[in-house]
């Protein structure tokens, strides 16, 4: 799924991978079903139609409407990406820190689907991400995006961002 890195792995990748782990631990200690993350991991097909978690605008994921990479819109800086975002946001909206989470969790689990289901790319590829995407490179560098706000933006250490990730999901 990822290419081998050309130099060993940092301390925040190995963080990284630990916390996809227990990402996936929490999912499958779930019921099935029962919980959006599952239907990210599981059958990521079935997102057609449905409100995104985190998603700004009243309009439901499909081709018709806006897909998931266009629902949340932030900047370089991690910043909200629009001047008038909230204005024209109508489903409400999350804290950055709980939209940094929230991402990190859904693309994450879209990862985690792809490198252990062979046709989840295709089910992701299309009628939940915009065609146009590299759908593996956009997933996992949303994925280190999110990281990387989740510790800079918050000014935590990889430790207590390890930590802080790690709570999230118990709760």
């Amino acid at each position: 799924f990822m290419p081998p890195p050309s130099s060993p792995r940092d301390q925040s990748d190995d963080d990284l991978c630990h916390c996809l782990a227990n990402l996936v631990g929490v999912i499958l200690g779930c019921q099935p079903q029962s919980n959006h993350l599952w239907y990210h991991l599981f059958s990521p097909n079935e997102l057609k139609n449905t409100y995104m978690t985190g998603f700004m605008y009243d309009s439901k994921i499909s081709p018709e409407g806006l897909l998931y990479d266009c629902g949340v819109e932030l900047t370089a800086e991690g910043q909200y990406g629009r001047p008038d975002y909230h204005k024209h946001a109508t489903r409400g909206t999350y804290s950055l820190h709980s939209l940094y989470f929230l991402l990190w969790a859904n693309f994450g689990t879209f990862c985690i689907s792809m490198l252990t289901q062979p046709d989840s790319q295709s089910k992701i590829h299309g009628p939940i991400i915009s065609e146009w995407q590299a759908i593996r490179h956009y997933c996992v560098s949303q994925v280190k995006r999110m990281w990387m706000y989740l510790k800079n933006n918050l000014s935590l250490s990889d430790e207590e961002r390890s930590f802080f990730v790690t709570r999230c999901l118990m709760n």
